[in-house]
């Protein structure tokens, strides 16, 4: 299946860094959205892992997971205008997009 076949996910990543060199937010990790192409849920599960490992970082739990045209087309929402942002990188040629890294528990709404 082509990479443009594929349905483009998106979901809400809380991570920590995985070594002294890197860190992320406060101690207990950051928030970001981040958006990458897959066939279904468990395949963009373990695109995130892997993304934000070969970056660092290390997965603590992945939540709201959404399919693109499932997102709101709000620009006026700040969630929804970020993730749209991340679809847009996606479209032209990111093979992944975050967004914003936010400390865990302070991610707006």
């Amino acid at each position: 299946m082509k990479k443009k076949d594929q349905d483009i996910w998106v979901g809400l990543a809380h991570v920590k860094n995985m070594g002294v060199n890197i860190n992320v937010a406060n101690g207990d990790g950051a928030e970001t959205y981040i958006a990458t192409r897959a066939n279904d849920t468990e395949e963009y599960e373990a695109k995130v892992v892997a993304i934000f490992r070969q970056n660092g970082l290390q997965v603590l739990s992945l939540n709201n997971i959404e399919v693109e045209y499932d997102v709101p087309k709000d620009g006026t929402d700040p969630v929804a205008a970020e993730k749209i942002d991340l679809f847009k990188r996606l479209g032209k040629g990111a093979l992944f997009a975050w967004g914003n890294f936010y400390p865990y528990g302070e991610e707006e709404e």
